[in-house]
């Protein structure tokens, strides 16, 4: 996130030369695509242009279109690369066996060698993994992203209205949308999966020559009229049929670079400030707002600027392309770099359609895990666990660290007590999921926590750490993470570090209707995999806050899953404080221009989604912790990724 402590921007560009740097104003970046694809590619894509998603049903060739394909990026049009499912795969074959074309042919026919690996696929959020060795050197390709994607082609659909997407029953707002990409793009995303989930039928041979798009058909999600949250009107004198402004202006800033080098990445402000380092084809983000100026250099010479990006309000999506020339390109950066631009073609037909910039990847399918409907404010959900509260503190003998998921601390057996049931609440217990907002979704959960639970959490505050903003940065020992932006201290508590954290993971998982083995961290040979992180432990005093932001961060290409932040579940453990609110500045509403004000009181929990039910990122799930004014604030939190988090 940007640091907060001075908002106006001051550009250095007296200091920085630009030597390819792009428009102040980045009105327009102009993408030829037939100036970067071969000849052959070059040949397919002379006659036909794309037609809009208004003339889907009009005949292909009617009108002729500008061959040119222009991104407006003051539009903000999302240019997010798509992860090649099998990267990590291909690059160990090409390796091995030298050349993209032998991989192919390896993986049409089956026969795709990695010395001896183990096989990767994932079918359901209850059954994460199935990890098996093949036999001698031979392994099956990984599924991955395959299974039940997000899009079919038209030609596949056969008249019918789209049957080939199953559409996830936890959703009624997700809508079949026409879309239209290059049709050598599209080859290339059907040809970088498993052809058994895309097995539509190509036309006439003579007509696939002269064809330049592909049509197809994806679920997408559409907001619905926010007249339709409010089922009871009380104030005859609101509009509750028109969404009023929010006074907040932030969003998420999405920076890609599409160029074959990595590049650093800078705010622009009083003083120019390190924020990452940007790999070829890859993307950061950071919560920016109108005003803020950012720059690319080259890694070797951080005095030039290549590409300068002045932030607007439809400004929310800056890409750097020196569209590089695809002969010259490695076969590992030609994938990437088709893949971004099959992404962008599917970007500007998601945001005509939804009105929404599109911060996933393309394609990527809607989330594994439940969603709660928020279909309008105060709509009620109850769940029922077994996981009831503690009402006693057990012994420190009885609280020791779990040594193994096994047993008793294994899959819990409907037929036998819970651990430790003497310090507990008999039978089960009602939990009930009151929607607060609906876009983006929010749930407010009371008595979530017992005054026991809360009191073993808090005794686990020991070696407490300022808080940073900070994940896995390339760079983060040339600059400091802490700034003014995450003013708290914080720790972490794993799940097996005691009975009741394990018991927390479990109600948790069952309110979210999530399978309490995803939630475990799984050794799998080297590596672990979880759906969700540690608990983490945060401590504000006075004066101290968390400015808005988002959870959810963008996954490199070279994540075959596309894991994200799907969930947070918030756990507030005191409200003997001033001040300290959680805010939703961006929710949708037709009374106030100041968005979502939670108030912090003990034992209670708060769920909102970083993901929309068509598996984009949702911008409006941009929060805050508000200042504490007296006292102190103690809270913790569980983030819940889909499909689970990828094991680097």
């Amino acid at each position: 996130t940007v640091p907060t402590g001075n908002m106006k921007s001051e550009s250095t560009s007296d200091e920085i030369r630009g030597e390819q740097s792009t428009d102040s104003n980045m009105q327009q970046v102009e993408r030829d695509v037939d100036d970067n694809v071969t000849a052959e590619v070059r040949e397919q894509c002379e006659e036909e242009d794309a037609p809009s998603s208004s003339e889907d049903e009009e005949e292909e060739g009617e009108d002729d279109q500008d061959d040119d394909v222009q991104v407006s990026v003051g539009s903000g049009m999302v240019l997010k690369s798509f992860a090649v499912a099998v990267f990590a795969t291909m690059v160990s074959f090409v390796q091995l066996n030298g050349g993209i074309s032998n991989f192919i042919d390896a993986w049409s026919t089956g026969t795709l060698s990695t010395n001896n690996k183990t096989r990767k696929s994932y079918s359901s959020a209850n059954e994460l993994f199935a990890l098996t060795p093949d036999a001698g050197t031979r392994m099956v390709l990984p599924r991955k992203r395959t299974s039940n994607m997000d899009f079919c082609l038209v030609a596949e659909l056969d008249g019918t209205d789209g049957n080939c997407i199953p559409q996830p029953e936890s959703s009624s707002n997700l809508e079949y949308m026409n879309f239209n990409i290059k049709a050598p793009l599209m080859d290339f995303v059907t040809s970088s999966y498993d052809l058994e989930y895309f097995p539509y039928e190509d036309d006439d041979a003579s007509a696939q020559k002269t064809r330049r798009y592909k049509k197809g058909r994806a679920l997408v999600y559409k907001d619905p009229p926010v007249g339709s949250y409010y089922v009871h009107r009380k104030d005859e004198s609101t509009n509750y049929d028109e969404a009023v402004e929010p006074s907040f202006t932030g969003f998420a800033g999405k920076f890609i670079n599409l160029s074959p080098k990595p590049v650093l990445f800078f705010w622009d402000g009083n003083e120019p400030i390190l924020m990452d380092r940007i790999l070829p084809y890859e993307a950061v983000g950071t919560s920016t707002f109108p005003g803020h100026q950012f720059f690319f250099t080259p890694e070797y010479d951080r005095q030039t600027a290549v590409a300068r990006f002045f932030i607007t309000a439809d400004t929310k999506v800056m890409v750097y392309d020196p569209k590089p020339d695809l002969e010259t390109l490695s076969a590992e950066h030609r994938e990437k770099y088709l893949a971004q631009l099959a992404n962008l073609d599917y970007a500007r037909e998601y945001l005509v359609i939804t009105k929404r910039q599109w911060l996933a990847m393309f394609p990527r399918p809607p989330p594994k895990h439940f969603m709660w409907n928020a279909d309008y404010f105060f709509q009620e959900h109850s769940v029922e666990t077994r996981e009831t509260h503690f009402l006693k503190m057990p012994s420190q003998a009885e609280l020791a660290r779990i040594q193994s998921f096994e047993g008793e601390y294994g899959r819990a057996n409907p037929s036998e007590p819970r651990p430790l049931s003497i310090h507990r609440e008999r039978g089960t217990r009602k939990m009930t999921l009151r929607t607060i907002s609906c876009s983006p979704r929010v749930f407010e959960i009371d008595h979530f926590l017992s005054d026991v639970e809360v009191e073993h959490i808090l005794s686990r505050a020991t070696s407490l750490k300022r808080s940073t903003t900070v994940g896995d940065n390339d760079f983060s020992d040339e600059f400091d993470a802490v700034d003014d932006t995450r003013t708290s201290k914080n720790t972490w508590l794993n799940r097996h570090d005691s009975p009741i954290i394990d018991a927390i993971y479990r109600r948790a998982a069952d309110l979210m209707r999530i399978d309490e083995v995803s939630l475990r961290f799984s050794r799998h040979g080297d590596e672990f995999y979880s759906a969700a992180e540690s608990l983490q432990l945060v401590h504000y005093n006075v004066g101290q806050e968390y400015t808005p932001h988002h959870d959810f961060t963008y996954p490199s290409m070279e994540s075959g899953y596309q894991a994200a932040r799907f969930a947070t579940l918030l756990l507030y453990l005191n409200d003997d404080m001033a001040g300290g609110e959680t805010v939703f500045p961006k929710a949708v509403n037709a009374q106030t221009h100041s968005g979502l004000q939670v108030k912090p009181e003990k034992g209670k929990a708060v769920l909102f989604y970083n993901m929309l039910p068509d598996g984009n990122f949702d911008d409006l799930s941009q929060h805050a912790g508000y200042p504490v004014k007296e006292g102190q604030k103690w809270l913790a939190n569980l983030w819940v990724w889909d499909p689970f988090m990828d094991a680097e």
